[in-house]
């Protein structure tokens, strides 16, 4: 690395190696320790082939017709096709391509998780896609259960003073560079839940304060006010919901109000792991959500939709999450946990 300070640079991990790394690149590599915490918490080994012991499950029994079956097989076929987009960049080992392909990986992984949102959603009759009132919906599921734990947790509460529910030892200070251990892991993730709860707060108040008749106004001259107390900031995030996985997952979507993209484009990072990283989560995601579905359809009917997919859909993926994973799971009897979450 050339003609960089040695007080910007420090040492990090790729790959088992030692390297070192420009300053510049630091809010990256943070960015890629986030989800990968996310990725590295998910309890693949046991509370992903526990879905349907989920209490959430058991009362899981939405009613169908027509209508719902055929936006449900859109809906999957859409998050279907994201994600095989999304997992053939990664098959691609050269390093400036996977770099510079941030620019679709980042919304092909947010993408493929909200049409599956939408297919879940199309079982209670819901067919929308403001992104607003599905996440209102996944933030109620999620509080109730829904997920399992290294997927479901969440942050309330008021600005600067964020709570952090279903994630032990939550309190230490992430580390800048790699992530070093399970409490590592855990703290990335609750300074992701607060940071990204914190941007929300902060574009419902300019939406709030940006309307006439919404604005919060100083008593004694009527105009906006301008410094919020921490009860004025009280009235803010009370019409939030909770700051959910899918609240973080929406910050890879690209807009002109969220470029995150552009600072990680020229980083010094490993864009693999990254993009390792984004596939694991949708993966896992996508596998919660198709649990529900198969309940929803039927497996005889899940798979035939399966089995009518277009070719290169076939035999992939979504095959291999239903046959080693979801369909054994439906064919024992499931011993429903009757442990509540912890708060």
């Amino acid at each position: 690395m050339k003609n960089v300070e040695r007080k910007s640079v420090f040492k990090t991990y790729h790959s088992g190696k030692l390297t070192m790394m420009d300053a510049s690149s630091i809010p990256a590599q943070v960015f890629l320790n986030h989800f990968e915490a996310i990725h590295r918490n998910i309890d693949m080994e046991n509370e992903m082939n526990q879905i349907t012991s989920l209490l959430f499950w058991k009362k899981f029994k939405p009613f169908m017709n027509n209508n719902r079956v055929d936006y449900i097989k859109t809906m999957l076929l859409n998050a279907w096709n994201t994600e095989f987009a999304l997992r053939n960049v990664v098959k691609n080992s050269d390093t400036r391509f996977l770099n510079h392909s941030l620019h679709w990986t980042f919304p092909q992984a947010y993408f493929s998780i909200f049409y599956s949102i939408r297919a879940l959603m199309g079982t209670q009759g819901i067919y929308t896609a403001d992104e607003s009132t599905l996440s209102k919906r996944m933030a109620n599921w999620i509080e109730r259960g829904f997920y399992p734990s290294s997927l479901g947790y969440y942050s309330s509460g008021n600005y600067n003073d964020f709570k952090i529910h279903r994630l032990p030892k939550a309190t230490i200070q992430p580390s800048v560079d790699y992530l070093k251990d399970d409490e590592d892991i855990v703290s990335h993730i609750a300074q992701f839940l607060k940071t990204t709860r914190g941007m929300k707060a902060k574009k419902l108040r300019e939406e709030i304060q940006s309307n006439e008749d919404t604005a919060l106004k100083n008593k004694k001259n009527g105009d906006p006010i301008l410094k919020f107390s921490k009860q004025d900031w009280a009235k803010i995030t009370s019409q939030l919901p909770v700051t959910t996985v899918f609240d973080l997952i929406s910050r890879l979507k690209y807009s002109e109000s969220n470029r995150e993209i552009e600072r990680y484009l020229n980083a010094n990072i490993a864009f693999d792991a990254f993009h390792n990283s984004l596939t694991g989560i949708v993966y896992n995601v996508n596998l919660v959500h198709e649990t529900y579905l198969v309940k929803a359809l039927g497996m005889e009917a899940y798979q035939y939709l399966l089995n009518e997919m277009p070719i290169y859909l076939q035999d992939g993926f979504a095959y291999e999450r239903f046959n080693n994973i979801i369909k054994p799971q439906m064919l024992i009897k499931p011993v429903y946990n009757k442990k509540p979450l912890a708060a």
